[in-house]
């Protein structure tokens, strides 16, 4: 690996914008339906934000580990529970990824890059899930009355 691959994040950006769109546009066109598009919109959005963070996550552990052995192991460990090695430990793993040690690895430097781009938008997702469905049990209580 030469160079960090393009992160994906701006293909999620385009397509939950469609998405959105869609689901606005179905709001005004076709009410009686919007509840299925909504639900479209709420599962694949879901969907393609996760492939693309597994996606990310995924070359920038394969390139720690191929490259900085002994900080892979440090990132996927959880001493505190006796597993070692390989494991899942997000926490030091965005710890790391949000920490200023690259290595001088412009590499890595871009993996990790690719990485934050993508984390605010998988908190960003579930929040709006859950603002759409306070929204509709607002306009549904508004629609009985």
């Amino acid at each position: 690996m030469r160079s960090a691959p393009k992160p994906w994040t701006k293909y999620f950006l385009v397509y939950w914008a469609i998405a959105a769109i869609l689901l606005y546009l179905s709001w005004n066109v076709i009410p009686q339906r919007f509840f299925d598009v909504m639900g479209f919109y709420m599962a694949s959005t879901f969907v393609v934000v996760i492939i693309v963070i597994f996606r990310e996550q995924r070359y920038f552990m394969k390139y720690l580990k191929n490259t900085y052995l002994k900080k892979w192991e440090e990132v996927t460990s959880v001493p505190s529970l006796g597993m070692g090695p390989g494991g899942r430990n997000s926490f030091r793993v965005i710890g790391f990824v949000y920490s200023d040690d690259n290595y001088d690895d412009p590499i890595l430097m871009g993996l990790k890059n690719n990485f934050k781009k993508i984390i605010p938008w998988a908190l960003v997702v579930p929040v709006s899930h859950v603002g759409l469905m306070l929204f509709l049990v607002y306009v549904g209580v508004l629609h009985k009355a």
